[in-house]
């Protein structure tokens, strides 16, 4: 940050430190003040108490962390929160103040060397301003504090990371153990229904062989019967040396050949139809196997985690219910795709303008809720371009008119009203259900 800030530790500071070193007491640094009152660089070492009284004072905040360093230098950070802010402003300095016999003394300034706009707070967006300096301790016989308070808060931050980063590997290991049991219950469901076709399987093989048997037979019957038939018949006109019986006979012959070959067909066609038949079975069986087998594997959820594959231009962001999204408006950004960031880091604010994975996981893990996305401005969502693909997704978005997906029309007042792109992604994810993204505004086509 040494380009956009410089600080200067003032004259009067320097008193107050050897001040602090002639009673052999540390030096407290109470707060830090910003204010739109700008000063020229020459200036600073030069400015006073009057000075600071004189100046705005738009917003404060006590320092949050102070570090000493291998070089004796002590490394301090400051955050403005967002939340802090009720109305527009323009940073163009900070104050720090120390506290000395019960007083407030201005002790350092930082100038910004490029002027911070900072948004009021009015329940949508935030601007959140973080700045990191060190100062060089000349005389190490004095110690710079800072307010307790402020580290006090930050270890609470740090216990509730600890507690949540705890309760999440608890339900992904009720969420494991719960997987395991649908898997065991489906295998053994796969297993018995594997048993009870292939009991079907042997039975029809049975029958088409016992209808093929005694079909066989009954056919073999027949045409002993009809050639008995036929040479009784040929005994009785040759005995009788009927002419015209033995002519007749000749047609007797041909409709015996005659019903002899349909007996023959109708035989090939029920064999030939029960060989479909069986095929079809089998062909049945080994499809709801490959059914029943897949069943578990295609129950597919809401996503829990991410890997960055910065392979793919754009980066590809996976899931671990193998969904992928891609930000084509920002192909390698490192901020968009959380490049560099630390998601436990952001988890004291449930929405982020970026990453902006960060609020698919908070969503998917229920700290964002519909109501926040229903209240929440349009204006919050400037990044969540229309362009945005899911990869193989859960849930279809095409058959929704995503128009009005924004919960209180009047938060999507914004010149971009991206606000329905957010709702569309969580819908494609599995986060959002059919029934969700309706009370939303989503219209079924």
């Amino acid at each position: 940050m040494s380009d956009k800030f410089k600080t200067v530790v003032t004259t009067q500071g320097l008193e107050l430190l050897n001040q602090a070193i002639a009673n052999e007491k540390d030096l407290l640094i109470t707060k830090a003040v910003a204010s739109s009152t700008a000063y020229n660089s020459d200036s600073l070492v030069d400015l006073t108490d009057t000075n600071y009284n004189n100046a705005s004072h738009d917003q404060e905040t006590m320092l949050n962390k102070i570090e000493p360093k291998g070089d004796g230098s002590l490394a301090f950070e400051i955050l403005f929160d967002g939340y802090d802010v009720r109305y527009d402003y323009t940073l163009n300095t900070v104050f720090l103040i120390a506290e000395v016999d019960g007083k407030e003394r201005l002790f350092a300034v930082i100038k910004a060397n490029q002027p911070q706009y900072i948004n009021a707070y009015e329940g949508g967006s935030r601007t959140n301003l973080q700045i990191n300096f060190a100062l060089q301790l000349a005389n190490q016989n004095v110690a710079i504090k800072i307010n307790a308070a402020a580290l006090a808060t930050l270890r609470d931050l740090d216990s509730l990371k600890e507690e949540f980063v705890e309760r999440i590997d608890g339900v992904r290991n009720t969420l494991d153990n719960k997987l395991q049991e649908s898997k065991s219950e489906l295998e053994t469901k796969l297993s018995q229904a594997k048993s009870a076709l292939q009991t079907d399987i042997s039975n029809t093989e049975t029958k088409v062989k016992s209808y093929s048997d005694n079909k066989d037979k009954a056919l073999d019957d027949k045409f002993d019967q009809l050639i008995l038939d036929h040479v009784k018949q040929l005994t009785e006109h040759i005995a009788t040396n009927n002419r015209n019986s033995l002519l007749a006979d000749r047609n007797l012959r041909n409709d015996f050949e005659k019903r002899l070959g349909d007996e023959k067909r109708f035989r090939e066609d029920a064999v030939n139809e029960l060989a479909i038949q069986f095929n079809n079975l089998v062909s049945s069986v080994q499809t709801l196997d490959r059914n029943i087998q897949q069943s578990f594997y295609n129950k597919r959820r809401a996503p829990a985690t991410w890997t960055l594959d910065r392979t793919t231009t754009p980066w590809t962001i996976w899931f671990d219910n193998g969904c992928g999204i891609q930000f084509p408006d920002y192909p390698t950004s490192g901020s968009m795709y959380g490049y560099g960031h630390s998601f436990e880091n952001s988890l004291a604010n449930k929405f982020a303008a970026y990453p902006l994975v960060y609020n698919i996981i908070n969503c998917a893990r229920g700290v964002l809720t519909l109501e926040d996305f229903v209240k929440r401005d349009g204006s919050d969502y400037m990044y969540w371009s229309p362009t945005t693909k899911v990869l193989d997704p859960i849930q279809d978005a095409h058959k929704y008119n995503w128009t009005n997906a924004v919960g209180n029309r009047d938060t999507n007042n914004d010149s971009l009203k991206r606000k329905p792109n957010f709702a569309r992604v969580m819908y494609e994810l599995g986060i959002w259900s059919d029934a969700d993204v309706e009370s939303l505004g989503a219209v079924r086509r």
